[in-house]
C-alpha cells in the first residue's frame, strides 16, 4: 500500500498546483462608437470588461487586448479565436445629445448570437453604471432593469442584486479546462492475472461547449505490493491524445469519446529464489512500448461553473503485447477497464 499512498499524495499536490491554470473565457471587442471619441470608447470598453470579469468570475480579454488583433483581421470571431476565448462580446455606444446608449451582443465560439441587451444613461458621466448593468444582463441573460434618474446616488446603477452564487448560475463559461484526475485501472487478459493499478494524470480539455479535445500525461502503478503474488505487476507512463463530444447541453453533461494513449511499460513478477521465499529483482522485469486505444463514457457534474468535477468509465485495448518476465516468449494484450475522477478549472 506504500505505492497507493505515495500516488495519492502526489495527486493532491498536483491538484493544488493546477488550481491557478485556466484559460480566458470571454473576449470583448473594441467599442464601436457614434458621436464619441476613440478615448471615450476605450474607457467604456475597459469599464464593461472589468464589470464582466468581476460579476462572472471569468478571465476576460478587454478591448485594449483585442484591439490590435481586431484591427488586423477586422472580424470578431477570428479575433476571439486568436485569444482562445469560447465566447465574445460586441459593443456599440451611441451618443445623442447628452444621452448615451450601450448595446452588447454575446456570441458563442461558433459565432452564433447567444443574447443581446441595451442599457442607457442620461449623460456620459454615469456610463459606468450602464456598462455594469449591461454586463450583468449578458452574464445572466436577463433584460436590463431601467435606472431611475435623478435618484439618490447609490441608485444610479440600478443593478438587481445578484444570486447568492453567481458562478453557479452563469451559463457563459467555455469548455476549456485544465486539471488533474485520479485513476483506478483493472487489466484483464486471458491466461494471466494482472495486479490492479492506481494512477494520476494531468488533463487538459480544449474546445467549445459542445465538444473537447483531450491532452494528458500520467503514470499508472500496481497496487499489489505482496512479493508472493502471482499477478503480473505493470507500471506505465503515458501521454494521451483524444476527443469527446457532449450529448446534451445541460449543467450536468454526458459525453462519449475515444483516443490513443501511447507510452512505456515495465512488467514485474515474483520468483522463488530457493533461499527461503519469493522476491523481486532486476532479472524479474521486462520493459517495452505500448499503444492502447480507448473509448470512454463520462459525466461533467459541474459544467456551468469554473471548478468542474467529472467522472468517467474507460475501456482500453493494448495493441502491442506486454511480456511476462517469467517467459519472454509469452506476451499479452490486456483490456484495461478504468474508473477515473477529476477536477479542473
Amino acid at each position: 500500500m506504500k505505492t497507493h499512498w505515495a500516488l495519492l499524495s502526489t495527486l493532491a499536490g498536483c491538484l493544488l498546483f493546477a488550481a491557478n491554470a485556466h484559460a480566458a473565457a470571454v473576449a470583448v471587442m473594441p467599442v464601436q462608437g457614434v458621436n464619441l471619441s476613440e478615448g471615450q470608447c476605450d474607457a467604456i470598453g475597459a469599464v464593461f470588461s472589468s464589470a464582466y470579469a468581476r460579476d462572472a468570475h471569468v478571465a476576460v480579454a478587454s478591448p485594449a487586448d483585442t484591439k490590435p488583433v481586431w484591427s488586423e483581421v477586422r472580424a470578431s470571431l477570428a479575433t476571439a479565436t486568436r485569444f482562445g476565448a469560447a465566447q465574445y462580446v460586441e459593443l456599440t455606444a451611441i451618443r445623442l445629445g447628452a444621452k448615451v446608449t450601450l448595446a452588447g451582443v454575446l456570441h458563442g465560439g461558433d459565432g452564433k448570437e447567444i443574447y443581446r441587451a441595451e442599457a442607457s444613461t442620461p449623460s456620459l458621466d454615469e456610463v459606468d453604471g450602464a456598462a455594469a448593468r449591461l454586463a450583468r444582463a449578458l452574464i445572466w441573460r436577463q433584460p436590463v432593469l431601467a435606472a431611475t434618474y435623478p435618484a439618490a446616488p447609490q441608485l444610479v446603477e440600478g443593478v438587481p442584486e445578484a444570486p447568492p452564487s453567481p458562478e453557479v448560475a452563469s451559463p457563459s463559461l467555455p469548455g476549456n479546462m485544465f486539471g488533474m484526475k485520479g485513476i483506478m485501472a483493472f487489466p484483464v487478459a486471458s491466461g494471466r492475472s494482472f495486479s490492479p493499478q492506481i494512477g494520476f494524470q494531468f488533463d487538459a480539455r480544449i474546445g467549445p461547449r459542445s465538444y473537447f479535445m483531450e491532452i494528458g500525461a500520467g503514470l499508472l502503478a500496481p497496487t499489489d505490493d505482496s512479493p508472493s503474488t502471482t499477478a503480473l505487476r505493470t507500471t506505465a507512463g503515458f501521454i494521451e491524445l483524444g476527443g469527446s463530444s457532449y450529448l446534451n447541453d445541460g449543467p450536468v453533461g454526458l459525453y462519449v469519446g475515444g483516443g490513443i494513449s501511447p507510452g512505456l511499460w515495465r512488467t514485474e513478477t515474483a520468483y522463488y529464489d530457493y533461499s527461503g521465499g519469493y522476491s523481486y529483482s532486476s532479472n524479474g522485469s521486462v520493459s517495452g512500448a505500448m499503444i492502447p486505444i480507448y473509448a470512454q463514457l463520462g459525466l461533467t457534474f459541474t459544467r456551468d461553473i469554473r471548478t468542474r468535477i467529472f467522472a468517467e468509465f474507460r475501456a482500453s485495448q493494448h495493441l502491442l503485447g506486454l511480456t511476462d518476465p517469467q517467459d519472454n516468449r509469452t506476451s499479452y494484450h490486456p483490456t484495461v477497464l478504468a474508473l477515473q475522477m477529476g477536477v479542473g478549472w
